[in-house]
């Protein structure tokens, strides 16, 4: 259907990390519970995100 709309295929890879990425925003302490979680965020996104984490677990 995508590929009908805009004459591209869907770029299945990125719509599953930005689909994890809201996740890992919505519950931030799965970023210290899976460390590989991290890997989806940039070190300033990591920056605001690891507090609300810890905060998170308390």
């Amino acid at each position: 259907m995508i590929y009908a709309e805009t004459g591209q295929w869907p770029n299945v890879k990125e719509e599953t990390q930005n689909k994890d990425r809201e996740l890992m925003k919505t519950f931030p302490e799965l970023l210290i519970r899976i460390p590989s979680n991290q890997e989806l965020f940039t070190e300033d996104e990591l920056k605001d995100l690891m507090p609300l984490a810890r905060k998170a677990l308390e």
